[in-house]
């Protein structure tokens, strides 16, 4: 089984770039708040990444994208780009990452990707609830939330603050990266 790092550069930025693009793809889905609400949903997928690096910890392919994706910032522009794409390329990303990596590995990868496409979708409800809260500080508040989330998610819970358009665009996504059999 290969290392990320022996990946092509083509196929490290398909599989560090796709959760960046799903992220952006469930930004998009609802965009009623404009330029403020997209800062804050680019704040919350960072910090998400983050904490799910932490979470994986025992998951090389994890670590290998997250490095990749966030040493790849400039690229993120073009990748914002291929949010529209998502849906339709997830099935080929899922194969991908599942022929290199292997069915444990697939799934923490499909983990990172919803998990940090949900962040990014309860980041507008989610930051105003930090802005007021001194003694927690904003990171630390929102990387607790994040585990939070996790924590949830493990238990089947949810209860994020999701607007429906948003909750619909994350069970698209949920649905075209299942994990072929």
């Amino acid at each position: 089984m290969p290392i990320f790092s022996d990946l092509s550069p083509e196929e490290k930025s398909l599989i560090a770039g796709f959760p960046v693009r799903a992220a952006f793809f469930i930004s998009h889905a609802d965009d009623i708040d404009g330029e403020a609400d997209d800062a804050n949903e680019k704040k919350a997928m960072i910090s998400a990444m983050r904490a799910m690096v932490k979470h994986h910890e025992d998951s090389d392919l994890i670590k290998g994208l997250a490095a990749f994706a966030f040493e790849s910032r400039t690229r993120w522009d073009g990748w914002e780009d291929g949010a529209f794409q998502v849906l339709s390329e997830a099935p080929g990303v899922m194969n991908k990452v599942l022929s290199l990596f292997g069915k444990d590995e697939a799934r923490h990868y499909r983990a990172l990707v919803l998990e940090v496409s949900e962040a990014v979708a309860a980041a507008h409800g989610e930051f105003a609830a930090f802005d007021d809260d001194a003694e927690e500080g904003f990171w630390a508040g929102l990387a607790g939330r994040i585990a939070g989330k996790i924590k949830d998610s493990q238990a089947g819970g949810g209860g994020a603050n999701i607007s429906a358009t948003e909750g619909g665009a994350l069970s698209e996504l949920a649905a075209a990266l299942k994990i072929p059999e």
